[in-house]
Formats: structure tokens, sequence, C-alpha cells
């Protein structure tokens, strides 16, 4: 078995309400592109159509189909790198969607599932999606794609971020009652585990994976092992190692999962050599046949042989905590369980009825996931700070400084030098391509085809024919037809 290099990158969804100066709130949708023209002093905005906010650190942030936010990571080549990332998006997204209006009211960012509808109810259907770029895997072999379900349908009672329906019963997962499909095409209709989207790369044996099964997580821990097993199990997968479990109804057996606190519960959907399995079986069995593989396993580099190790450990400890019901382990750790544990201290401390038992949880559900007023994740961090796996400095320099060996790296050095031209360039970004606009020829622009490069000579040459233009004409960041 081999475990190779590899690229990650994650896009969280945001649920946004207008909280008005009376303190009384609503959904809001359709208003979000005006916050977004008014670029952060860490980003620019090209004069595309296309209206996408790119930073700095190589990542962007657009309105996406539904007429939400969305923050999409840069390319990173570890899993830690990817958990950082996307906690400095929640600073981001913060700084640019909550300035207040005139009339005092305030955008509120929810980073989850959560929105709420026309009767102030919890409500929506946001998540989190991940990519990876896999080796030797063609997305268009179904049934290779599917062995990949019965882990991502259980591993919810691990990276699940909790959600309390209106008859009290609490999920594991948010994102759990929303799939409605195996495999797909697209993230909108019927809600796949896994979609079959490719990505353009000079690689030529690399295709990305994109899957939306899961919520988008709070804690360091929970992020890092939904990405972190999901890439040792693609590496399984790779390498023909993947255990063969039998299995029928996923959408319906997840949404099953979720409403069940017996982690040990079997599926009779879902077998394995004979026995049915629970979602606690399933992720066992991926992670005894990684333990197995793991000796004479290849690893591209140290630094991916010690993140595989901390993946493991932290697998191996997340799932003894699960069978043993270990609370104390969990909570600070593991969504679900932080939210839940947090709940339950508020409701009892006080002699409530169950409408207030009900006006708590839901709470408690918008505070967690609150990355406008983050002072209940700030008071968990300073709770329980050895439970974390970044510091608040890393996150802050990940807001303006790019991973330094991917593509993401070039990205960001071209959006902070046009950022420091006092004429701003009109320009042209995506994850493929920096373009001068004052540059007619090929000459204005530099493709970035290979996700793992992060220097290249050209891309010197590159700039300095655009920093080396003059700049008479001063460039707005509004896109035409769109007023100030």
């Amino acid at each position: 078995m081999r475990v190779p290099d590899r690229i990650y990158g994650i896009e969280n969804e945001l649920g946004v309400v207008m909280q008005h100066a009376d303190n009384t709130w609503h959904t809001v949708q359709g208003q979000y592109t005006k916050q977004l023209l008014q670029a952060g002093p860490n980003s620019v905005l090209p004069f595309i159509e296309v209206i996408r906010l790119w930073h700095s650190n190589g990542a962007c942030t657009y309105i996406d189909t539904g007429e939400h936010p969305e923050y999409a990571s840069p390319e990173c080549r570890s899993v830690k790198d990817t958990v950082l990332y996307a906690k400095a998006g929640e600073l981001l997204m913060r700084d640019i969607f909550s300035r207040p209006f005139p009339d005092g009211s305030r955008m509120v960012l929810i980073k989850n599932n959560l929105g709420c509808d026309s009767n102030g109810e919890i409500d929506g259907h946001f998540g989190c999606h991940e990519n990876y770029l896999m080796y030797r895997l063609n997305l268009d072999d179904i049934s290779r794609m599917k062995q990949f379900t019965p882990l991502l349908i259980s591993r919810q009672i691990m990276d699940g971020a909790g959600w309390w329906q209106a008859d009290g019963t609490y999920l594991f997962s948010q994102r759990s009652i929303s799939i409605q499909d195996e495999i797909g095409r697209t993230t909108t209709n019927n809600r796949p585990l896994i979609t079959l989207r490719d990505t353009i790369n000079d690689t030529g044996h690399m295709r990305r994976l994109h899957i939306i099964p899961g919520d988008a997580n709070i804690l360091d821990v929970a992020c890092f092992l939904k990405i972190g097993t999901m890439s040792l199990v693609i590496a399984l997968a790779e390498a023909g190692l993947m255990p063969e479990i039998q299995y029928s109804y996923p959408a319906t057996t997840m949404k099953q999962i979720a409403c069940n606190p017996d982690v040990t519960a079997p599926c009779k959907e879902f077998t394995y050599r004979g026995k049915q399995l629970s979602p606690f079986d399933m992720q066992v069995i991926y992670y005894e046949t990684f333990e197995r593989n793991l000796p004479g396993a290849e690893f591209a580099s140290p630094k991916v042989e010690a993140e595989t190790h901390m993946i493991m450990t932290l697998w191996k400890q997340t799932l003894d905590a699960l069978y043993n019901r270990d609370e104390k382990w969990m909570v600070g750790r593991l969504d679900h369980a932080t939210k839940k544990y947090l709940a339950k201290r508020a409701i009892e401390e006080r002699n409530l009825s169950p409408s207030e038992i009900q006006s708590i949880r839901k709470d408690i559900d918008l505070m967690y996931h609150n990355i406008t007023d983050r002072t209940l994740q700030q008071r968990m961090n300073t709770f329980w700070p050895d439970r974390r796996l970044l510091t608040d400095k890393q996150i802050e320099k990940a807001c303006y400084f790019a991973p330094s060996n991917t593509r993401a790296h070039i990205r960001g050095l071209f959006v902070s030098s046009i950022l420091d031209i006092a004429d701003k360039v009109q320009s042209r970004i995506d994850w493929i391509v920096c373009k001068d606009g004052q540059m007619t020829s090929y000459d204005g622009e530099f493709h970035m085809n290979d996700p793992f490069s992060s220097s290249d000579p050209h891309f010197s040459q590159f700039l300095m024919r655009c920093l080396a233009l003059p700049r008479n004409k001063k460039f707005s960041h509004q896109p035409p037809g769109c007023d100030d």
C-alpha cells in the first residue's frame, strides 16, 4: 500500500440571518452581493462576470447556487492545513459579510445547515463539500466509487455537528437528513453522497473526488477526522484493499444512523462476511483494514507518514470514546457531543418547561455555529485549549498567506501583487489562471495546471511584466452594471 502526497480542499456553505437593532431577526436572501463587492484589505475582486472574491491566502468567496455565501479553501497538501484554512475562512467571511448596515442591522453568519424560516424556526440545507485528488481511480468506475459509501454514511458518529429536530430527537448529523442519493453529477439535485466531478490538472493520473455528505465543523479534531480518515480510506481504494461491505438503501440507512444514539446498533442493510454492521462496526472495519496494511506501507514523505500516524491515533481514540460513551474525552473534540453537552448544562441549571427547553436548544444550535459572534467558540477554546490542533495566531496568519507548497502560493502572490498596485489591475483569477487584463497577448496570463507546483520561474517573469505596466486608469472592483 502506498500513502501518497495528496491535494485537499474544503468548501463551507453558510446560512445567513439578518439581526436588527431591536435584536429581532429573519432569513435574508439576495443581499449578499453588495457586501461581497466591498473587497477586504487582503482580497481582490477580478474584472469578470462571475463575482468571486479572491484572497491573498489563495482561497475564494462567492455566492453559490441557492443564493448563499460560500468559502472555498486554497489547495492544501496536508489534512491539518485543510483544517487550518477552513478555520481561516470563518474570519474572512465574518469580515466580509458582517459589516453593519446604516439602520444598525447586520448579517449573522451560521456555519452549517442552520438558517431560519419565516416563522423564526431553524431550517436550511447547507453543509460542507470536500475535495480529494486520487491516484489510479476512475470516477466513471461506479462500483469502485461505491466502495466509499459505508464509510461516508457511518462517519457521522465522529464528525457530525449535531441537530435537534422539532420533536426533540437529537441527530448525530444535520447533513444526513438532506442526502437523498448515493451517486450523482450535481450537488443540488437529490444531493448525492458522491459527486462525479473532475478537475483540470496536468498530472494525468489524478482525479478529483468531490463529496458532500458532511457537516461543517467548528472543532479542529472533528474536521481533522473527517478529512483524515477519508484520505486513508482513499489510499486503501487506490491499492485495491477495500473491505467488501455489502449494503442497500444507503441514504435511508444514513438517516437511521443519525437518529439512533446507540452507535453499536446493527443496520440490517449493511453486512460484512454475513454479519450485520453497526456504524461503529463499519468504522472499525476500515480502521483495522488500514492498520493491517500499515507496517508495509510506502509513504510519499516523512510528513505524510507522521500525519498518517496522527490520523490513526485520533481515529482509535475516537472509536474507543464512542464505544465507552466517554463524554469527557469527546467534549471539546467532537461537535455533536460538545453541542449536546452545552445544551444539557444550560437546561440542568434551570427549571424549564418543554417549550423553554426547545428554545434553549435552538439558541445553542445558533450560537454554536455563529461565526459572526464567536463568543461561544472562544469560550470553548478557553475551556479546552488542550483539545485544539491549531492556535489563534496560526489561523489569523492563514487569512493572509497561502500554503507554501501548492499552486495556491502562486495565486496568493498574484493577489498580493495586485493589491500593492495603486491603480488596480483589471485581472482574471481562477483556480487555473492568473491574468492581467491590460496585457492582451498570451504573455498576459499564467496557467497553473499542476496543483502541486508552488513555484515557477515563468511566473516571476509574468509578475514582473504585470508590475512594470503603467497604470493610468484607476480600476474599480465594481463589475459593470453594479451600483455603488
